[in-house]
């Protein structure tokens, strides 16, 4: 069976099985990531006291967890590590999205005891991914090459930014970074790479520059992923949490594209947003099969 069409019998059960997911997530990108995972027809919840135990208490009922700390405070911080420390415990999957992970000493503090509790998924831009590995554990990748020449050759980085493009970075830095903290990378850009450092990688190449247009569309998007790792990992067989992590990314950036082509949808970004959320309910699976690009990395 070709990637595609994994994807879309993995979007069926999804759907039919409606993932409960955890959202510990920042005040901006609450409403959109509700709906969002409202359209994909999974149940969101927005639980994330720390001192309460709220976030602990639900993570032992949730089907995975997103974990994205872009309004960061210290109850938030204790709500995220309770929560992941539960998914370990329970075999759960849980995403993280390190939003401004190096910009601020606190958060990258934070930020970093997550990485090294190993989240299913790290998911993030090329500029994000890159600082991950290279603050986190320096001693290891302080001296790799973040970015590649056009002939595919390791070169210096001019320094990390958000200019940095997916298909400038050197992906063997990120399979290195999967391997060393045990999870799935997941960087996202003009082309999005998945990888677990070993056996499985792949790329899904969707181009949707509208979704840079309206906030928190990269947050929602850790939230749809962990709904497919949760469903994944319960599939028979049982499939691996980098392939439903390419399959999430896949149905995330093909929703997008197929939006884009409406004239309705794409006056501007209030309306590409509603035709973002009108497409991930009304895009069908056979649509998915046909259509999503992911190729896998021999």
């Amino acid at each position: 069976m070709s990637l595609a069409r994994q994807a879309a019998v993995t979007l069926r059960q999804v759907r039919a099985s409606a993932p409960l997911v955890q959202c510990v997530t920042n005040y901006v990108s609450m409403d959109i990531m509700a709906n969002v995972l409202i359209a994909a027809k999974m149940s969101p919840a927005m639980a994330h006291g720390g001192t309460s135990g709220e976030a602990e208490e639900f993570a032992r009922i949730a089907s995975g967890v997103n974990i994205n700390l872009g309004t960061l405070d210290e109850d938030w911080a204790i709500g995220a590590k309770n929560s992941a420390k539960v998914c370990n415990e329970m075999n759960k999957p849980w995403v993280l999205d390190p939003v401004g992970f190096g910009a601020l000493s606190y958060r990258t503090g934070v930020i970093k005891e997550l990485i090294q509790m190993s989240p299913t998924v790290l998911k993030g831009n090329a500029s994000e991914m890159i600082t991950c590995a290279k603050l986190t554990y320096p001693e290891d990748f302080e001296d790799v090459p973040a970015v590649v020449d056009s002939d595919g050759a390791a070169t210096e980085a001019k320094g990390v930014d958000s200019a940095v493009s997916t298909d400038m970075v050197n992906t063997k830095l990120l399979d290195a970074f999967a391997r060393k903290f045990g999870g799935i990378v997941c960087m996202t850009g003009k082309h999005d790479y998945v990888t677990d450092g070993m056996d499985e990688k792949y790329w899904i190449k969707h181009s949707v520059p509208m979704l840079q247009d309206f906030t928190a569309s990269g947050c929602s998007l850790g939230a749809i992923i962990t709904g497919f790792c949760a469903i994944g990992s319960q599939m028979q067989p049982r499939q691996s949490h980098a392939c439903s992590t390419a399959q999430a990314v896949a149905y995330y950036t093909l929703t997008g594209e197929q939006a884009m082509q409406d004239p309705g949808y794409r006056r501007g970004p209030g309306s590409f947003r509603q035709g973002f959320l009108d497409t991930l309910r009304n895009l069908t699976e056979d649509e998915v099969g046909q259509l999503s690009r992911i190729e896998r990395v021999e």
